[in-house]
């Protein structure tokens, strides 16, 4: 075998951990070579979505900067909260915890106008009111359409930071798994650990 020979036929496969798995090579080196292309796609379809989700991310920050460029205090006049139960760990050893999702109706004024509109968030406990009782809260709003109203809003250099690293992540994400595709070793590594792990994970998901 020659130290510059990258071909999965090059690694023997029945030789890998130093016995036979009851195939023949030719046999071997196939079942190899899809196991390793699979992990491939699998790990380019993980940086793919990683870089669609950041890019989203990035977009959404940067046009809420554009569109939400007022702020205003308004008072919570209504809370409506909806209980949510969620069970975390294995069937052994489960976790319950609760959290809340509520719609909050604001009334603001702006220009001498009153506006009513609703926004959504979540909490560890009930937010609701008592009876006659009001809550102060800064909103942002969009001044082409008043009661268009946001929580929070990022700015516009946070935006282009979350994008930004969101492209060199995955530009370098990809560099490496190149070099690694070149790699015997590190196509070998990347077969057996996706075949192993796939195993593990399927005992261990038994347990959910």
């Amino acid at each position: 075998m020659s130290i510059t020979d990258t071909s999965l036929s090059s690694i023997g496969f029945n030789n890998l951990k130093g016995g036979s798995y009851g195939f023949n090579q030719q046999t071997g080196d196939a079942a190899l070579g899809f196991t390793t292309n699979l992990a491939f796609f699998c790990q380019i379809l993980t940086i793919i979505g990683f870089c669609m989700f950041g890019s989203m991310a990035g977009y959404k920050m940067i046009d809420d900067s554009k569109t939400y460029t007022k702020s205003v205090s308004g008072d919570i006049v209504n809370i409506r909260c909806k209980e949510i139960r969620k069970n975390s760990g294995s069937r052994r050893s489960s976790t319950t915890t609760t959290e809340y999702e509520c719609q909050n109706k604001i009334k603001y004024n702006i220009n001498g106008s009153t506006y009513t509109s609703s926004i959504n968030t979540q909490h560890d406990f009930d937010q609701k009111l008592k009876k006659g009782e009001t809550r102060k809260k800064t909103i942002y709003y969009n001044p082409a359409n008043p009661t268009d109203i946001i929580e929070v809003v990022s700015t516009e250099n946070n935006g282009m930071m979350v994008l930004s690293s969101t492209i060199v992540c995955t530009v370098l994400c990809l560099f490496l798994l190149n070099l690694c595709y070149k790699s015997i070793g590190c196509k070998a590594y990347m077969a057996f650990d996706f075949m192993f792990g796939s195993s593990r994970y399927g005992i261990l998901s038994d347990d959910y």
